[in-house]
């Protein structure tokens, strides 16, 4: 008698909506009947099975195993928010090396696997005679049924900056492409957005790392914006970014200046504030941009105004006059972020902030209390060639649009992108415009789905269409709209409240030790791997000088050191996204296989060049700054070190990805 495994693979999937609705599903094909699939299963060459359908194998006729844990191995993305999918459930080879790869890397439980498979007669076949709940288990994992759920939750689940793949046999993807060559076209344009953030962000780790080490004398001064959660309830909030729109409602702000709550992107500041209006709130999240966009502020011009900041933020915000400096926590900042937790005894929230500073904004005055949100200068499309309120313009080609390097702006070339405008019309916009409209059009799905009603406003007139909100000048959306909740908004008062609260909950000094003692313990962690770097470069030295018929044991003992050296920096808490950019590549560079003298030669090369290279900038860019980082806390003020278990609240480091490959480095004496 064949034992079904239907209920035990059920019960393991993780209680979700997308869950209950494929169980649904599941019951209502068992009601009407149930069909065998239309596939045969054959023994493939490697001896494990595959499935037929139409003359096609869905599974490698040479091993489905093997080509399974090939494309996990190949294509599985390990970075905190990446989205995995599975094309096609199969007899479940791809999901078993998938959820294997995970546990053997060690993933977090916030990085998406999702398993599509629209087959309901494969899905209770697989189910019913395959046991698959050990795989079927991990919180991160979501098996669904339709193209249109599959969509919608992929893209309503994928933040920039971390990435998208797609995991599928050839057989699969040719036995259904008609299902799914149109749901992975209108995934992809998000993926080719989110595969460059996160390419930027690896390829600025190190100066994310530097800036945050010459913020820390000024970041032990800042407040937690824990401490602001709800304090402007029932205000009306205009978030004003830098589009050309700004200057075309600027007077209608100002008229109503006191009776609203303003947020603004620092290259939104300089117009304001020319036109007498400065920002109850700054946001200053990026580590380059802000000195230039604040050029021609006074430095004085800002001292009503607080900054919301995160620990990596341009150092300097710190040289303006303000009335206070509030840390929030980015969530490709951890590795910095934790130690502000350790330091405040209490954990920042992470803002998942789409790659854009005008979703942080929005996040933050959402956090503040703020549930009347009227965007200003928010373009996201160009007007004619013009992307600032201050005139700068790009010089545009048939397919991109390029800014120059000046005193106010940073180069940068972006291909052009067709988006709907406000009448519906087309408009031009850059690239990373249209990515962080994107996320503006899943805001109103976002709160609806956490339940809260709110007010969401486009005032950016002739900027592009945001769906799901509404779109009027902003003396129409003031005065139709919220003029029932206009009134002297008393930011100042407020915010003076919560910091003379927090004044006497806060210790300076405490804050300070406890700050002190989280970098003394990098330092020691960073000179501890340095010095596995510098044995290693040893071993590569000792291997270059002998013959290669001296190679064999040398070049063991090597390979075990770089790969130490290298699982050390890439799961270190405080420098494992730092880094992680330049070890992918050098694994590029020379993880091929070598034959001849020549080639082997070549590999220790580029080695030891990656290793000198790292090192000196371990050394310079890392551990001098750290010391010089805890000498600056010591000239602020008595330092005791403090043992963690007087912390108020513990905080955990972050957990060690294990993204380490363990080279394939080939032992150069084969």
């Amino acid at each position: 008698m064949v034992t079904s495994f239907l209920a035990q693979n059920l019960q393991a999937l993780n209680p979700c909506p997308e869950h209950e609705k494929l169980k649904q599903l599941l019951k209502a094909y068992e009601e009407q009947g149930i069909a065998p699939p239309l596939y045969d299963l054959q023994e493939t060459k490697a001896g494990d099975l595959t499935l037929w359908q139409d003359g096609i194998a869905i599974h490698a006729i040479t091993g489905a195993i093997e080509e399974a844990n090939g494309l996990a191995r190949e294509h599985l993305l390990t970075s905190q928010h990446a989205i995995n999918c599975l094309l096609g459930l199969g007899l479940g080879y791809t999901l078993k090396a998938a959820v294997e790869q995970y546990r053997k890397r060690g993933v977090r439980e916030s990085t998406h696997l999702i398993c599509y498979e629209p087959d309901m007669a494969l899905v209770h076949f697989v189910l019913s005679n395959i046991n698959l709940s050990d795989y079927l288990s991990p919180v991160a994992l979501t098996l669904l049924p339709t193209p249109e759920t599959f969509y919608q939750f992929v893209e309503s689940h994928l933040v920039s900056g971390d990435g998208i793949s797609f995991m599928a046999t050839e057989g699969y993807l040719k036995a259904n492409s008609a299902v799914l060559n149109p749901v992975i076209d209108k995934l992809s344009k998000h993926a080719v957005n989110t595969l460059r953030n996160s390419e930027l962000l690896s390829s600025r780790g190190k100066l994310w790392a530097t800036q945050f080490l010459q913020n820390v004398p000024e970041l032990v001064k800042a407040l937690p914006i824990n401490a602001l959660q709800n304090s402007l309830s029932g205000r009306v909030g205009i978030l004003c970014g830098a589009g050309p729109s700004l200057l075309d409602d600027i007077e209608t702000l100002k008229a109503q200046r006191e009776n609203v709550v303003v947020f603004a992107v620092t290259g939104a500041v300089a117009p304001l504030v020319k036109a007498g209006i400065t920002p109850d709130f700054v946001m200053f999240m990026d580590f380059i941009g802000p000195s230039k966009h604040l050029k021609d502020v006074p430095k004085d011009a800002l001292k009503t105004a607080h900054f919301i900041m995160g620990p990596s933020a341009e150092g300097c915000l710190f040289d303006w006059q303000h009335q206070g400096s509030w840390l929030g926590a980015l969530h490709f900042n951890e590795q910095f972020s934790y130690m502000m937790d350790m330091m405040y005894g209490v954990e920042l929230p992470r803002y998942h902030t789409g790659g854009t500073v005008s979703i942080f904004m929005f996040q933050v005055a959402f956090d503040l209390g703020i549930r009347n949100f009227v965007l200003l200068g928010q373009d996201m499309a160009l007007r004619g060639n013009q992307v600032y309120a201050d005139g700068t313009s790009v010089t545009l080609t048939s397919t991109t649009a390029s800014l120059p390097e000046t005193e106010h702006t940073v180069a940068r070339c972006m291909e052009l992108e067709i988006v709907k405008g406000w009448a519906g019309e087309e408009l031009l916009t850059q690239s990373d415009y249209a990515h962080f409209l994107y996320h503006y059009t899943r805001i109103p799905h976002l709160v609806a789905k956490e339940g809260h009603t709110v007010g969401l406003y486009n005032a950016s007139v002739g900027g592009a269409f945001i769906e799901g909100w509404q779109h009027a000048p902003l003396a129409e959306v003031l005065q139709n709209h919220v003029g029932a909740l206009l009134k002297p908004a008393g930011v100042a008062k407020a915010l003076a409240s919560v910091q003379k609260k927090l004044q006497k909950q806060l210790s300076l000094a405490l804050m300070r030790n406890r700050l002190f003692s989280v970098l003394n313990k990098e330092e020691k962690s960073v000179e501890r791997l340095i010095k596995t770097g510098k044995l290693t470069l040893q071993y590569l030295q000792q291997l270059v000088a002998l013959p290669p018929s001296q190679w064999e044991s040398v070049s063991e003992t090597y390979s075990r050191g770089f790969n130490l050296f290298s699982a050390q920096l890439e799961e270190h808490p405080f420098l494992k996204d730092t880094f992680y950019g330049e070890q992918l590549k050098i694994y590029r560079a020379y993880n091929k296989q070598a034959v001849t003298e020549a080639e082997h030669r070549a590999n220790m090369a580029i080695d030891s060049l990656y290793l000198t290279n790292l090192l000196t900038q371990l050394e310079v860019g890392i551990l001098q700054p750290l010391v010089s980082v805890q000498k600056a806390l010591l000239a602020q003020g008595k330092i005791d070190p403090i043992a963690e278990d007087k912390l108020i609240v513990k905080v955990k480091k972050p957990a060690a990805t294990a993204k380490t490959k363990k080279v394939a480095k080939n032992s150069v004496a084969k």
